[in-house]
């Protein structure tokens, strides 16, 4: 779905018209009278003492029952309607409300978040994952109001554990539990706004091999009083088949609430260019109608509301594989969605 450019203002920037705040006044002004005070006006002349006295009354004539049943059957359809309408109008706002929720601190600089779900591969086709994300991120950056765009697919680490080369020669092997890191493509920090501390970041068009950036939180805990930049790290236990990764650098930490204090442990872990280079397969379970999902995010010099209908016109024309299944909706900071 796309919005046109001639009403995208419209949805994004709701303006006032004088033109239907007087088509309204006139509806309303019509409707008193032809409701109102045209009945009351003929019912003024009506003389209610000698109706009285003469016997006429609702069932006086045989056609004046079926008029009233007529009338009320019309007016419980009508009350019905506006019931039924009242009610989807409700559900709407509340689903734009949790989307765009005004008490919500919003990016100023235009920073839109939105989630793409890949289909079921076709027979010839070898495309991975980071294909995908990285096909989806040039079309997001051929929409108008976007300036920068950046995908991101959160992985988990195999056999629960993390391997750190040391300079003894012998890995060291950490758990991580259910704790994950998250595969990138090359613009994901600038888009977010995370500073590189040390090191350096994600080269645009760096497509050599896997790199990883970890944040501080992470750089602290895995190597306590040590710059981290330069060592391997491997996201499986040290005798799994996983590779290698060298970490380039240390970020920022992403705090999505300043007001908490971060714990000890692992955080956040930024993978350039996963090194899982098979393609995408059939989903397995039953009833899956997707291979393979992703965040995109999407940052421009707009506000938000401009930004996310630029950007879901560029989504519309992905094709049939991808397939967004949430409509572009400003990051909101203190929820972190």
């Amino acid at each position: 779905a796309s919005v046109p450019k001639v009403v995208a203002d419209y949805f994004v920037k709701p303006q006032l018209s004088w033109r239907v705040a007087a088509f309204a006044i006139t509806a309303m002004l019509t409707c008193l009278a032809l409701v109102g005070l045209a009945p009351a006006i003929k019912l003024s002349r009506v003389d209610i003492s000698e109706l009285l006295k003469n016997g006429a009354g609702t069932g006086k004539s045989r056609t004046t029952p079926r008029q009233y049943g007529a009338l009320v059957v019309s007016e419980i359809a009508l009350a019905l309607s506006v019931l039924c309408s009242a009610s989807l109008l409700v559900l709407a706002a509340v689903q734009v409300g949790m989307r765009y929720n005004p008490v919500a601190q919003i990016d100023p600089t235009g920073l839109v978040a939105t989630f793409v779900a890949i289909a079921p591969p076709e027979p010839n086709d070898r495309r991975t994952k980071t294909d995908w994300m990285e096909f989806a991120v040039r079309e997001a950056k051929k929409a108008p109001g976007v300036r920068w765009a950046a995908a991101s697919s959160f992985g988990g680490t195999k056999r629960h554990a993390i391997s750190l080369d040391d300079p003894s020669g012998i890995p060291v092997n950490k758990p991580s539990g259910m704790w994950g890191f998250q595969t990138v493509t090359a613009d994901y920090l600038r888009v977010m706004g995370v500073a590189i501390k040390s090191g350096r970041d994600f080269g645009l068009g760096e497509f050599a091999k896997p790199v990883v950036i970890v944040d501080q939180r992470t750089a602290a805990f895995l190597w306590p009083g040590v710059d981290p930049a330069g060592p391997l790290i491997k996201f499986d236990s040290a005798h799994g088949k996983s590779p290698w990764i060298e970490v380039v650098g240390v970020a920022a930490n992403f705090r999505v609430d300043p007001r908490r204090p971060l714990d000890p442990g692992l955080g956040s872990v930024y993978m350039l260019q996963s090194p899982d280079t098979a393609p995408l397969v059939a989903p397995r379970a039953a009833g899956m109608r997707y291979s393979a999902f992703f965040n995109l995010r999407a940052r421009g010099p707009a506000d938000g509301m401009r930004v996310a209908a630029d950007l879901n016109r560029a989504l519309g024309n992905l094709g049939n594989r991808l397939n967004v299944v949430d409509y572009p909706s400003t990051w909101d900071k203190e929820t972190g969605n």
